[in-house]
C-alpha cells in the first residue's frame, strides 16, 4: 500500500478526488449543497409545525400563545383562535409535501451525480493507464487495471455517494437541532449528549476494523480477478492436467475472505441503528414519565414531548445515515487509495486523429544506444549503432533472450534509450520537450508480433483494427488479406469477411491468426513493417508465399524481420546478429 495515502484521513482522500473533478462537476456539487440546505430547512420547518399541531389538537386556545407562530399568523391575517386548526393542518401538510418532494429530488440527484462522477473517474483512470509508457505496461498486471476500472471505481463511487449523503443528512440534522433548541434547549442538549456520545463511542470502536477490512477487500478484489484470468488463460493446460479443482480452491479462498470482510463491514455499519433506536424510545418514555411526576404538568409539556417524539422519527434515522456514510467511507478507503494511485500517474495525451505519420525519406540511425529495463541491473545493449536505409529489408537474428524484440521496440520508439538517441532523417526522435516527433514516428510503423491479439469480432474488423465498422475500407482489407495469404481461407468461410473468430481468435489456427496479424499491418499502409517472429506458426510453403508477397510490395517500404529460421530472412538486404549486449552486421 502506498504510504503517501495510507496514513491520510478518509476525508483528505476525498479532497484529493475532488481535485480530479472537472470544473463542471465542482459547480454541480455546489448547487447540490445549496439544494440540500433548502431541503433541510423545509424538513425542519415541518417538524417545527408539529408543536402547534399537537397543541391545537389538545387545546386550540393555547396555539396563539406560541410567540413565533402568532407572528406568522398575524402576517397572513389570522389573529383569533377560531378555526385555527385548519390553517395549521394545511401549513403542516404543505411543508411535509414540499420537504418530502425535495428529499426525493436530493436522493435522485445524489445517485445520479455519483454515477456521473464514477464515469468520469473510471474513464480518467483507464485513460491514464492506457497512456503510460510502454515499459510501464510491460510490468503492469492486467488484473490490477481490470479491478481498478471496475470494482475499485464502484467502491469509490459508493464512497462519493455516501459523502453526498453525509452532507445531506448533516445539514438536515443541523437544522433539526436548531429547531429543537428553539422549542426546548434543555431537552435538546440532553438528547445531543446522549445520542452523540453513543454514536461517537461506536464509531471509535469500529473505525480501525472498518479501515483494515477495507484494505483486505481491495487486495482480495485484485486477487479474485487475477485468479480468474489465470484460470481462463491456461484453460487448455488445466483441462489436460485435470487441475480445475486447484484453481477453484484458489479462487474460492480469495472470494470467501472478500465476502466475509464485506459482510462484517456491513454489520458494523448497520448494527448501531437498532441500539440507537432503542435508546431513543427509552429516552422518550423517561421524558413522559418525568413530566407525569411534575406537579401542575400542563398540555404544553405534552406538546413538546410529542414534538420531540416526531422529531426523533426523523432525527435518529438521519444520524444513522451519517454513521452509515462515515463507516462506508472508512470501509472503502483501500479502494479510494488504489484509484488515487492510478489518477496520480503522469501521462502525455496526443491528438493522433489530427496528426500525420512522420515522412520517412532517407534513413534511421540508432546512435550510441544503451538500454536496460528499470527493474534490472544488467544492460541489454551498450553503445550500439545501427543505420537502416529507407526501402531496406533487415533481418535480425539471435538466441532467445538476447534482446531482439527489445531492439525492435527501441527502433519503433516504444522503449526510450538510457543513453543515445534514435535519429530519423537527421531529426532526434527523443528531443527534450518535443514529443510530437516520437508520436509521428510511431504512426509510420506497423508491428506484427508472434502472439497476435485478436478481438471477438469479424475478420474485417480485426484486419482494420481500431477502425469503426462503418469506416472500414473493404478494398484495402481484401488487398491486405491477399498479400498475407489468408484470403483463400476467408473466401471459403460462410460469412467471409464478416466471420466471427472468437475471443483472441480461438476459432482459428495459429498460422491463420498470424496471417490476419500480417494483414492488419498491411492495411495500415505504414512506411515501416516490423515482423517479430510473425511467420513462426506458418508452414514452410505458406511462409514462402507470404515472404514472396512481401517482396513484391512497394520498394520504398522498409521491412524489419526478427526470426529464428534463416529461411525467413535469407533474402534480406542486411542481417544483424544480437549477442552479448552487442550487435554485428553479417
Amino acid at each position: 500500500m502506498n504510504n503517501k495515502y495510507t496514513k491520510k484521513k478518509t476525508f483528505s482522500l476525498l479532497f484529493k478526488l475532488w481535485i480530479n473533478f472537472s470544473n463542471k462537476r465542482k459547480r454541480q456539487l455546489i448547487l447540490l449543497m445549496i439544494l440540500n440546505i433548502i431541503g433541510s430547512f423545509s424538513e425542519s420547518f415541518s417538524i417545527a409545525m408539529t408543536l402547534p399541531l399537537i397543541t391545537a389538537l389538545i387545546d386550540s386556545n393555547k396555539v396563539l400563545a406560541i410567540g413565533w407562530l402568532k407572528n406568522i399568523f398575524l402576517i397572513i391575517g389570522l389573529n383569533t383562535d377560531d378555526n385555527i386548526i385548519a390553517p395549521i393542518v394545511i401549513i403542516f401538510i404543505s411543508f411535509s409535501i414540499v420537504s418530502t418532494t425535495l428529499r426525493l429530488a436530493i436522493l435522485w440527484i445524489n445517485n445520479y451525480f455519483a454515477a456521473l462522477i464514477g464515469n468520469d473517474i473510471s474513464c480518467l483512470a483507464y485513460k491514464k493507464t492506457l497512456n503510460q509508457p510502454y515499459e510501464k505496461h510491460i510490468n503492469l498486471n492486467s488484473s490490477q487495471v481490470i479491478s481498478a476500472a471496475t470494482t475499485y471505481v464502484d467502491f469509490t463511487v459508493r464512497s462519493i455517494y455516501n459523502f453526498l449523503n453525509l452532507l445531506s443528512y448533516s445539514s438536515f440534522i443541523i437544522f433539526i437541532i436548531f429547531t429543537l433548541l428553539f422549542i426546548n434547549w434543555k431537552i435538546t442538549i440532553v438528547s445531543l449528549l446522549l445520542f452523540g456520545s453513543a454514536y461517537l463511542t461506536i464509531s471509535i470502536k469500529s473505525k480501525l476494523k472498518l479501515v483494515n477490512n477495507g484494505k483486505i477487500i481491495a487486495y482480495m478484489t485484485k486477487e479474485r480477478v487475477k485468479s480468474i484470468q489465470e484460470g481462463l488463460g491456461s484453460i487448455r493446460d488445466m483441462i489436460l492436467l485435470n487441475m480445475q479443482n486447484t484453481f477453484e480452491i484458489k479462487y474460492a479462498n480469495f472470494d470467501l475472505i472478500y465476502r466475509k470482510k464485506l459482510a462484517f463491514n456491513k454489520f458494523l455499519t448497520f448494527a448501531p441503528r437498532y441500539i440507537i433506536e432503542n435508546i431513543g424510545f427509552i429516552f422518550i418514555a423517561v421524558l413522559a414519565y418525568i413530566s407525569s411526576l411534575k406537579t401542575g404538568s400542563n398540555q404544553n409539556e405534552l406538546s413538546i414531548i410529542g414534538t420531540f417524539a416526531v422529531a426523533a422519527q426523523k432525527f435518529l434515522p438521519s444520524m444513522q445515515q451519517c454513521y452509515n456514510s462515515i463507516s462506508a467511507l472508512r470501509s472503502n478507503k483501500g479502494s479510494i487509495i488504489e484509484i488515487l494511485k492510478i489518477l496520480d500517474q503522469k501521462y502525455f495525451e496526443f491528438d493522433y486523429k489530427n496528426t500525420n505519420p512522420l515522412n520517412f525519406r532517407d534513413k534511421l540511425v540508432l546512435s550510441n544506444i544503451s538500454f536496460k529495463y528499470k527493474s534490472l541491473d544488467k544492460y541489454i545493449f551498450k553503445n550500439i549503432n545501427i543505420t537502416i536505409k529507407k526501402g531496406e529489408r533487415i533481418g535480425i537474428i539471435g538466441k532467445t533472450g538476447s534482446g531482439k524484440s527489445t531492439l525492435a521496440d527501441i527502433i519503433m520508439g516504444l522503449l526510450k534509450p538510457i543513453e543515445g538517441n534514435l535519429i530519423v532523417d537527421g531529426n532526434k526522435i527523443y528531443k527534450r520537450n518535443q514529443l510530437q516527433k516520437l508520436f509521428q514516428w510511431r504512426l509510420a510503423i506497423s508491428h506484427v508480433p508472434q502472439n497476435i491479439f485478436l478481438s471477438d469480432n469479424s475478420i474485417a474488423e480485426n484486419i482494420a483494427f481500431g477502425i469503426s465498422p462503418k469506416d472500414i475500407d473493404m478494398k484495402r482489407v481484401i488487398k491486405a488479406a491477399e498479400t498475407a495469404q489468408i484470403s483463400d481461407f476467408i473466401e471459403t468461410s460462410k460469412l467471409k469477411y464478416d466471420t466471427k473468430i472468437g475471443e483472441n481468435g480461438i476459432k482459428l489456427s495459429g498460422g491463420q491468426r498470424q496471417r490476419i496479424g500480417i494483414a492488419r499491418a498491411l492495411y495500415q499502409k505504414s512506411q515501416i513493417l516490423v515482423f517479430d517472429e510473425a511467420t513462426s506458426a506458418l508452414d514452410n510453403k505458406t511462409e514462402d508465399d507470404v515472404i514472396q508477397s512481401l517482396k513484391n510490395l512497394n520498394n520504398d517500404l522498409t521491412i524489419i524481420m526478427i526470426a529464428h529460421r534463416l529461411s525467413t530472412i535469407e533474402n534480406c538486404d542486411k542481417l544483424i546478429e544480437v549477442k552479448d549486449s552487442k550487435i554485428r552486421e553479417i
